[in-house]
Order: structure tokens, then C-alpha cells, then sequence
């Protein structure tokens, strides 16, 4: 095997209400990845592991998510 790429889900949400900034899938380390990376690596003979968010891991993306809204509403501001 030519090894295993560890991934977390981190819900549906965060796609739609980022306005597609973030991803549901991120990698152990933080890296966005989406489902086209997922499977050309599984085309390339790689494993893939996608585990549920810890409530740690989750809280760190409903952050990133708080943050993301607030800039979206002050450039729908700066666009009126």
C-alpha cells in the first residue's frame, strides 16, 4: 500500500455558510481538502481515513466559520 491520508469531517455547514471558503473535509494538520483531491488520491492507489471531528477539532472550525462570517458581512457592507 502506498500509505494512508487522515482526514476529519467537519460537517456540510461549513461549505455553504463560508460561501464555499472552507471545506467539510480537512486533513489531521489543517489543511482544506475537498472530494476531487480524495479521489485522485484514491486513483493513485493512496488509502484515505475521514473520521468525525473531535468536539475540540470542531470548536477550532466553528471559529474559523464565526470568523469568516463577520468578514462576508462587512464586504456585503462595503458593496451596498
Amino acid at each position: 500500500m502506498k500509505g494512508t491520508i487522515r482526514l476529519i469531517y467537519i460537517g456540510e455547514k461549513f461549505y455553504s455558510q463560508s460561501s464555499t471558503m472552507m471545506s467539510s473535509i480537512y486533513s489531521t494538520s489543517g489543511e482544506r481538502y475537498d472530494w476531487g483531491y480524495i479521489q485522485r488520491a484514491l486513483s493513485q492507489g493512496l488509502s484515505i481515513s475521514i473520521r468525525p471531528a473531535t468536539y475540540d477539532e470542531q470548536q477550532v472550525y466553528e471559529e474559523k466559520l464565526l470568523e469568516i462570517g463577520k468578514y462576508l458581512k462587512e464586504m456585503a457592507k462595503e458593496n451596498e
